[in-house]
């Protein structure tokens, strides 16, 4: 059987490079760019002369990641070394080897890209590496610097690479070299390379398989790309077949048995798709894809003088390439409560709305992971499939505090192999722009609260969506289904809770250095508090490594600061905002020294992040609900600026009730549309609760939907919902953030959760010193045309007899169904998500003409006014005025 169009698509795609020019004299030879003490300026880029003349370096120059111009007079020997250092002296510590520097930029895990040019500006060498194969994987972070095992291959071929002290032979089925992090011989700087050879084996630099996401019954095609100087004597593709409910982890000594070999060819025929094009390939007959079954697949290369090489290589954690053969999920029938209650069935089109995430593993790791309290946080092997990629191997554990065996339905955490990183997605299916080296997931189960039981996820989706239009730094999350292959059987007619599928999931970003790499941030320490002390969760090349900086800032900031300490350490809007969304979303699980994050920033400035918001739309206390920064609010000007900031968030994220008014109540629609999409009647709050309403580890059965019921963690107020199902936590959510009892006074701890968030933040607003809000009137044409957009504000007016210090305007986009400018399965926009401003101007002008290129004709828009006085007091913002742009 033929594939040459497939195999076309597999290998000769933009991921196949060209394989690189003859290298120069004077080459990229070592580059250690992620120590694993990141605070150690250790990091080097080593050159290497391979002619047998000196050659003069002296404005010679490497720019991209780094920036060095070498001094006049600096030389390489031949065969000789010239070693860039990050730190000279520290370097000499190091190594005790001298070397030139200091360069400028950043080296770090994700990989660089590196150019090499001489005095005149010539191109001598040039490399773009990354953290993961084809590159070599425990240089990223594992100790390990890259070193090039010999310097006559081309810099810019992966294969060209190893870890320094992991030697690329290959011997009797088993590479050579250390496995674990714990690489021998670190790095080689001012002298050869550890992983040298002379005669240098075939290079293997790129693998891959079609279909991407094989089904039953198709033929799995594997190509990769091999070159030898010495020629090639043979290519082969090892294969190991993991049956669904035999799961083999690495560390089992069954992991090596059961590999079976299948010659690869470059011939054109049987699959391949050219002779000749240094691609070989190997047809897996479609006989051996069956649902639900792993593939596991590595490649032998051999030349023509004996020499072998595998991949992957010996020091990468992931000993292997995979495919899951997978029909896509299935159909599914379940009861909420077997044997008295009627099975309720889910078709295909709704299994297919959400993301799923396939765990792969044994049955007793599972089983004791989750529901063994003495396994806590203990590591366990699985295989991990999402979007169609296999991450083979990785770790996974349960995750929580006290939190951890509650519900029964628990929550999970998984860490990915090093160069493996998960290719995670947003909630509107849009990659992040870095991947993640772990994954927190919770359980959609409100563990301490079960009388929100069946709010899908809604409690913790809608409160970090709130705090990120706020603009805190928030974790972005995304539902998923979950399923677990540990079993023969798929879904056993039997017992419902005995097959793969386990339900509604919530993946959440971890805020470590990814969290700051997607938002562009400076690298900083981001700390999670819990007890009052700080565990490091991302470590800053140029912060404390032994957590001083925020021992220091806890308990300075636990005490009364003047003003201009907290301007200097706090970053004060974060904090407003943070502070402010608190009281919108009842988080009554926070409190001094535990369940959130902390980002120092390198200007000095601490930055919050919310975390743990399993416990939320409460209207009474439980914990504080507050950190020990919240002290700052006790300034008098700072007070102002929060309460300012407060009147904003009342104004352009809670006025407006509608499920289209680009607000807090339209957000809750949003994100309960992907969870339970209109068009069908029983979604995935329905199947969850069938799966783990009466599952046998659940703790509290029939907790789902019960109505009316003692509310919150400690009981004290009667949670009644409008509808005794999703819906009617939707609703909840949305009353609890809007003013829905403008008859009824808000106090604090009333219990009455309608407007409950709503009246909390406005009463953190109330001032009766502002200025009177404003109206805003447009005086344009009323085709509202981009060019010609004017709006007047009515006169200032201050209750105190304060004077007028300034005005501003600002301009907020709104999309949701119904909505002109809307597309279809776009994330909404919001009002608070600024389009445009104007700057904080005085004197007080009442008219103004919006700037054109801020707008798009077709798009509705919301305009808005407020002033401010001499104190510096802000009103309101005035009502909006509401168009469609035109033309």
């Amino acid at each position: 059987m033929r594939f040459p169009i497939l195999i076309a698509i597999l290998l000769l795609s933009a991921a196949i490079r060209a394989c690189g020019a003859e290298p120069h004299e004077v080459v990229f030879n070592e580059i250690y760019y992620d120590p694993p003490e990141k605070t150690k300026a250790v990091r080097f880029v080593e050159l290497y002369n391979r002619s047998e003349r000196s050659d003069d370096l002296s404005g010679w120059k490497v720019s991209g990641a780094i920036q060095f111009s070498f001094p006049t007079g600096a030389k390489i020997d031949p065969h000789g070394y010239a070693v860039i250092a990050e730190n000279p002296e520290t370097f000499k510590k190091e190594f005790t080897k001298d070397g030139l520097g200091p360069f400028t930029g950043t080296l770090g895990k994700h990989g660089a890209s590196l150019t090499l040019r001489d005095a005149s500006g010539v191109e001598i060498d040039k490399i773009e590496f990354a953290g993961g194969f084809p590159w070599p994987t425990a240089a990223a972070g594992g100790g390990a610097s890259m070193e090039k095992i010999n310097p006559a291959l081309p810099s810019d071929n992966p294969g060209s690479w190893r870890s320094s002290g992991v030697q690329p032979k290959f011997t009797e089925g088993k590479t050579t070299g250390d496995r674990s992090d714990k690489t021998k011989i670190r790095a080689t700087p001012g002298r050869p390379n550890a992983s040298y050879i002379e005669e240098t084996p075939p290079i293997v630099d790129q693998v891959a398989h079609t279909p991407l996401e094989p089904r039953a019954g198709q033929a799995l095609i594997v190509g990769a790309r091999v070159r030898a100087e010495h020629g090639i004597k043979s290519v082969t593709l090892e294969h190991q077949i993991v049956e669904p409910g035999a799961y083999t982890p690495r560390d089992d000594e069954a992991f090596e048995r059961g590999w079976q070999p299948v010659s690869m060819h470059d011939d054109g025929k049987d699959g391949d798709a050219r002779a000749g094009d240094g691609i070989y390939t190997a047809v897996l007959p479609a006989a051996l894809s069956l649902n639900r079954r792993l593939i596991r697949y590595r490649i032998v290369a051999e030349d023509n003088l004996g020499a072998k090489v595998r991949v992957p290589y010996s020091d990468d954690e992931s000993p292997d390439f995979a495919a899951f053969i997978y029909n896509g999920e299935p159909e599914w029938s379940g009861s909420i409560e077997p044997g008295k209650a009627p099975p309720l069935n889910f078709p295909t089109a709704l299994m297919r709305t959400l993301p799923s995430l396939i765990l792969l593993a044994n049955r007793k790791d599972v089983e004791e992971s989750q529901w063994n309290t003495a396994a806590i946080k203990k590591k366990f092997r699985g295989t991990l499939i999402a979007e169609g990629r296999v991450y083979d191997n990785i770790q996974f554990h349960n995750r929580g505090q006290g939190s951890t065996y509650v519900a029964g339905k628990n929550k999970w955490g998984f860490k990915f192999n090093r160069g493996r990183d998960y290719d995670a997605r947003d909630m509107w299916g849009r990659k992040f722009a870095h991947g993640w080296d772990t994954l927190p997931m919770t359980a959609c189960a409100s563990p301490w609260v079960q009388s929100n039981r069946g709010m899908a996820g809604l409690d913790e989706a809608v409160s970090f969506r709130l705090y990120e239009l706020a603009g805190v730094l928030s974790p972005r999350v995304r539902h998923v289904q979950y399923r677990i292959v540990a079993s023969a059987e798929e879904a056993p007619k039997d017992n419902q809770f005995g097959g793969d599928l386990w339900g509604l999931y919530l993946e959440i970003e971890e805020p470590n250095g990814s969290f700051l790499a997607t938002r562009n941030l400076p690298e900083g320490n981001v700390y999670r508090i819990g007890g009052g002390q700080g565990d490091r969760k991302h470590q800053a090349r140029d912060q404390p490594a032994d957590g001083s900086d925020w021992n220091h800032f806890r308990d300075e900031s636990a005490h009364d600061q003047p003003e201009q300490w907290w301007r200097s350490n706090l970053d004060l809007p974060a904090f407003y905002a943070f502070h402010a969304i608190n009281c919108l979303v009842g988080n009554v699980d926070l409190r001094e020294g535990d369940n959130h994050y902390y980002y120092h920033r390198p200007d000095g400035h601490w930055s919050v992040i919310p975390w743990d918001l399993d416990m939320m739309f409460i209207p009474m206390g439980h914990q504080s609900g507050r950190i020990e920064q919240d002290r700052c609010l006790k300034i008098p000007a700072l007070r102002i600026e929060y309460q300012n900031r407060c009147r904003e968030l009342v104004d352009l994220l809670c006025s407006d009730a509608a499920p289209n008014g680009g607000q807090a109540a339209q957000l809750v629609d949003e994100l309960a549309t992907h969870v339970h999409p209109r068009e069908f009647p029983l979604a995935w709050p329905e199947l969850d609760e069938c799966l783990w309403d009466y599952h046998p580890h659940t703790s509290e059965k029939g907790a789902f939907y019960r109505n009316p019921v003692p509310g919150g963690p400690d009981h004290n107020f009667t949670r009644t919902l409008s509808t005794p199902d999703f819906f009617g936590f939707a609703k909840f959510i949305a009353d609890y953030c809007t003013d829905a009892r403008p008859k009824s006074a808000w106090r604090l701890n009333d219990g009455d959760p309608k407007g409950y968030g709503f009246g909390y933040l406005r009463d953190e607003a109330k001032d009766a010193d502002i200025p009177d809000r404003p109206a805003i009137a447009a005086i344009g044409p009323p085709q509202f045309p981009i060019n010609d957009l004017r709006f007047r504000c009515s006169p200032y007016v201050s209750p105190k007899g304060a004077a007028s210090a300034a005005e501003q305007w600002r301009l907020g986009e709104i999309s949701a169904p119904g909505i002109r400018g809307y597309v279809t399965g776009q994330p909404r926009k919001y009002e608070i998500e600024e389009v445009w401003s104007s700057l904080a101007t005085a004197p007080f002008a009442a008219e103004i003409k919006l700037p054109p290129e801020a707008l798009r004709p077709g798009a509705t828009y919301r305009a808005r006014v407020r002033v401010k006085d001499a104190t510096g007091r802000w009103s309101h913002w005035s009502e909006p005025a509401q168009f469609a742009a035109g033309q």
